[in-house]
């Protein structure tokens, strides 16, 4: 279902919000005591690391 909306500024940020949403269940699948300990803001301003980075560990 598609999100319709008035403004290209009201659409992108709809658009940022989603891709924000998966990548943080994605990223709290993989460690899940970060988003509980740290709580939501320390996780998002601490940043989203790659894949990558990840599997380094």
């Amino acid at each position: 279902m598609r999100h319709r909306t008035n403004s290209p500024m009201e659409a992108w940020r709809f658009h940022v919000a989603q891709l924000q949403v998966r990548s943080v269940q994605w990223y709290g699948k993989a460690t899940d005591h970060c988003a509980t300990t740290y709580g939501f803001r320390e996780f998002a301003r601490r940043g989203i690391p790659l894949r990558s980075e990840l599997e380094e560990r």
